[in-house]
């Protein structure tokens, strides 16, 4: 039952010898419980009194401790009138002039029994709104609708009134616990020193950037793949079930003897994700600089032949990379050379360096040159054929000129390079 202010009540339930006392209700708190006021030779309470008035003192009750004998007549309603109304809250009949969502209510109720939504900011009664703890531990009342455009956090139970994240098993998260699941799997932008893994003269280390996608517990994944040579990222091109599997630089040797990647594509495998099998996925190679020369201009020429290679036999390195030419044109675009002059072509590739990265010979790094066209996958030999055909290419830029890359057709350099024994089995199933 509703009571309000100026109300006449009796006491029916209470531990005090105050039961079948009759007084007036004089303040009601936002719990509803109500301070009723007894005439000061009815009543001499030592406990729970909210003190004396010019009228007498009073006692805080329960509304199931009281029962209402006569009403407050807030203003005079004549017979007939059409005017008034009654509240909804408290029942109330009188001329109201206020209103929440549609509904007329009393002045005081308004006062006292309403509370904006923190989402669309809308006036409810309290009865109709709901109270909820952010992701920063902030109290929050929300409206029904409001509740229902926001997720709760199934790992800390809050409401997520930011930004809605995913755990490795795909379940609705807040940001800090996002931070808190994280675990193995670095941000995108993380970026350890390197460390250079495997012995060799020419400087040639390869890293690998394998993205895989729509697997099951990334994070345990991770923990399980992720030692001092290898690291996992999170990359914006990939589902929240995704993950990209980096490695330092290592020579081809260490790469195929001793970096494990049989294991890891197996885990991968295990925990369901997929590679090839994606319209998200791909294998990155970076290979270093210096590999390509001493110098930067003999660095550019070596580049720019490659650039040359990758124009005159477009269309078997498509076939080589698996891509589909839509996702060519978006991630690895070829930068078609013209010229079959070399100093012409060194200078395309030195005006790359100041290009965009999505091409399928990427200039942007400083320290790298990532070879970007090739397709996600997680059959071993293809993986393994993949690193020797991208360490095989530096061998072309080295050892040929463009006029020889012009003469020669795609067979020669399979023959005269091409023949590791991995990617002689690939070239075979390519069909090439």
């Amino acid at each position: 039952m509703h009571f309000r202010v100026g109300d006449k009540v009796r006491v029916i339930d209470d531990r005090s010898l105050v039961i079948g006392l009759e007084g007036v209700v004089r303040y009601i708190t936002d719990t509803r419980t109500i301070a009723v006021e007894f005439r000061d030779d009815l009543i001499m309470c030592g406990h729970d009194c909210f003190g004396h008035t010019a009228e007498g003192r009073g006692r805080w009750f329960e509304p199931n401790e009281l029962e209402l004998v006569e009403p407050i007549q807030s203003e005079l309603i004549e017979e007939g009138d059409e005017d008034v109304v009654e509240c909804v809250n408290c029942g109330e009949v009188g001329h109201h002039t206020a209103t929440v969502q549609g509904e007329d209510v009393c002045n005081y109720c308004y006062d006292n029994y309403t509370i904006v939504c923190d989402d669309c900011g809308d006036v409810f009664l309290k009865s109709d709104i709901r109270h909820f703890e952010d992701e920063n531990g902030n109290s929050v009342h929300l409206c029904e609708d409001c509740r229902y455009e926001h997720r709760d956090c199934e790992e800390c139970g809050c409401i997520i009134m930011g930004g809605v994240y995913y755990d490795g098993y795909g379940d609705t998260i807040c940001e800090l616990c996002f931070e808190e699941a994280q675990g193995a799997i670095d941000d995108y932008n993380y970026k350890p020193d390197p460390e250079f893994l495997g012995d060799c003269d020419n400087n040639r280390y390869l890293g690998v950037e394998l993205e895989i996608d729509k697997g099951v517990y990334r994070n345990q994944f991770a923990e399980d793949v992720v030692d001092s040579r290898i690291y996992c990222k999170d990359d914006g091109s990939l589902t929240e079930n995704g993950v990209e599997i980096v490695t330092h630089p290592a020579t081809l040797d260490y790469h195929m003897n001793n970096m494990g990647w049989d294991s890891i594509l197996q885990k991968a495998k295990d925990y369901e994700f997929k590679s090839h099998d994606t319209s998200t996925c791909g294998l990155h190679v970076h290979v270093s600089r210096e590999a390509f020369g001493e110098t930067e201009d003999d660095q550019d020429l070596v580049i720019g032949r490659l650039l040359f290679f990758f124009t005159k036999f477009e269309s078997q390195i498509i076939k080589f990379s698996r891509r589909r030419l839509s996702q060519i044109d978006e991630w690895a675009s070829f930068f078609r050379i013209s010229s079959k002059s070399e100093d012409d072509c060194k200078e395309d590739a030195k005006s790359l360096k100041d290009g965009e990265r999505y091409y399928a010979i990427n200039l942007q790094n400083y320290h790298t040159v990532e070879f970007r066209i090739f397709r996600g996958t997680l059959k071993e030999n293809t993986f393994r054929a993949t690193l020797q055909f991208v360490d095989l290419l530096v061998d072309i830029g080295l050892n040929e000129t463009i006029a020889s890359i012009d003469i020669n057709n795609f067979d020669y350099f399979k023959e005269q390079y091409f023949n590791t024994p991995e990617l002689k089995q690939y070239l075979e199933e390519r069909g090439m």
